[in-house]
């Protein structure tokens, strides 16, 4: 299909170098067609113009939570953002791999409905309230859910998908499995458990694949089996699905299962008082390796969370990580999530960026482990070595001031020389307690020699 041209000029409504008041100047009724589209167009801006509001706006942002990955970072690796097993919310409803959990979608739901002993417009009627806003926490939803023509289509979507995944999350607690599913069930059993809900447990980590916890709060509402809904319960309950122990700060329901997930790995992060340092102290500092830095006198400590990265007293803190088959794709959505969402912060991309300086090669992945900073339970220490360098390949670090001031001390301490001189005593004469005894017998018959030298020495001079 070509481009619309005006004939007599030669003007190419894609041609660039001309501009647009040229191009309309020139077309001006060169036919029906041409006055159509521009008529429509000018109308399309004019509208958006005339409707514009500052505050719709901000609200259309701020409701935004949900949003499908960008190919630069997808292209990273294209199957850590692509669920495996079963599909929550739009983006990958219906996928020919996940349609076999369908059918336990409507089984969930039926066991669901039967244990509330309330019929299922009352949770209909009630998802129809938030709607359209569970509509605006997806970035670029597809029409087809809004379709007036085929309405109820999103409703059915949010409640069934809403029912699985709370009923998946209530197999933690034993008592309440047993009561409501078969004890051979394929979902919803204790063989499942182990065999099925590592998987549906990595696919509620990818940030396609995200179901905004305001369905999980409104089914629970209606269905009454606990009473009053408090946000944190339900944050809880994700966090207990994740085999997370501590809970996370009580900041209000969390927006989906990554949100959740995110900020319990930030639990326990120093608050960020103090200024930030001057910009000609800090930018563009990078740090040596882990064993470059234990060769400078620098020891290593393990850390509470992710945010949890602090230089004092020679002292590096690193936060705890254990490193497993799904690590790579539950960082990546992370990272993902962060550079998306506006005003979630960039904790994990600080991290990720950091972790990369400090991880050169397998030596380093073995110092840290060796400090209980890293537990590798997927393989190599050089694979270990290899997924931070991947993780950070086309991440861009934004000026997080807070590790830009770790970096500058740590140089600051690696570039005093006392403390190479020191370090470089204990590494050779006290890495081990028979060297370090050695040493010290040597130093002692030194000073024996040199007292008998002196006392030889002073008796020539001095004769009784």
């Amino acid at each position: 299909m070509g481009k619309a041209q005006c004939p007599a000029m030669g003007i190419g409504l894609n041609d660039r170098a001309v501009d647009i008041e040229t191009i309309v100047n020139n077309c001006e009724g060169e036919g029906p067609e041409m006055g159509f589209e521009l008529n429509h167009w000018t109308a399309d801006i004019e509208t958006g113009v005339n409707s514009f509001s500052l505050s719709d706006e901000e609200n259309k942002w701020t409701a935004t939570s949900v949003y499908k990955v960008p190919s630069f970072i997808r292209d990273i690796r294209k199957d850590a953002f692509t669920p495996r097993v079963v599909s929550f919310g739009p983006y990958h409803h219906n996928a020919p791999n996940l349609r076999p959990v369908e059918e336990h979608k409507r089984r969930a739901l039926v066991h669901f409905l039967k244990m509330a002993s309330k019929p299922l417009y009352h949770f209909i009627d009630a998802m129809r309230a938030i709607e359209k806003q569970l509509q605006d926490s997806y970035h670029s939803l597809d029409e087809k859910w809004k379709d007036p023509r085929h309405p109820g289509q999103f409703l059915m979507l949010m409640i069934l998908d809403g029912c699985f995944m709370l009923e998946v999350l209530r197999m933690k607690d034993e008592k309440c499995r047993k009561k409501r599913y078969a004890t051979h069930d394929p979902v919803f059993s204790s063989y499942a458990e182990n065999h099925r809900l590592p998987y549906i447990r990595r696919d509620m980590l990818v940030m396609e694949n995200q179901l905004p916890l305001l369905v999980l709060k409104k089914l629970l509402e209606v269905e009454g089996l606990q009473g009053d809904v408090d946000d944190d319960s339900i944050n809880k309950m994700v966090l207990r699905f994740f085999g997370v122990e501590k809970d996370i700060l009580k900041t209000g329901l969390g927006l989906h299962p990554l949100d959740v997930y995110r900020k319990s790995l930030l639990h326990g992060a120093p608050l960020r008082t103090q200024p930030p340092p001057a910009r000609n102290q800090s930018s563009n500092q990078i740090i040596r390796s882990a064993v470059e830095l234990r060769e400078a006198g620098i020891k290593f400590e393990k850390g509470e969370s992710l945010a949890d990265i602090d230089f004092r007293e020679g002292v590096l803190t690193l936060p705890f990580l254990e490193v497993d088959d799904g690590t790579e794709s539950m960082l990546l959505n992370l990272v993902a999530f962060e550079h998306l969402h506006v005003g979630s912060g960039s904790e994990v991309i600080s991290y990720v960026c950091f972790m990369d300086e400090v991880i050169d090669s397998a030596k380093d992945v073995r110092l840290l482990h060796g400090k209980d900073i890293i537990r590798n339970a997927s393989g190599s220490d050089k694979s270990v070595a290899e997924l931070f360098g991947s993780l950070s390949k086309e991440v861009t670090l934004g000026p997080d001031w807070r590790l830009q001031d770790v970096r500058r001390r740590v140089n600051e301490y690696c570039r005093t020389r006392w403390n190479t001189w020191k370090a470089d005593l204990r590494h050779k004469y006290f890495h081990t307690p028979w060297a370090a005894i050695s040493l010290i017998g040597a130093i002692f018959i030194i000073l024996l020699t040199t007292a008998q030298t002196v006392y030889t020495i002073y008796g020539q001079y001095h004769p009784k």
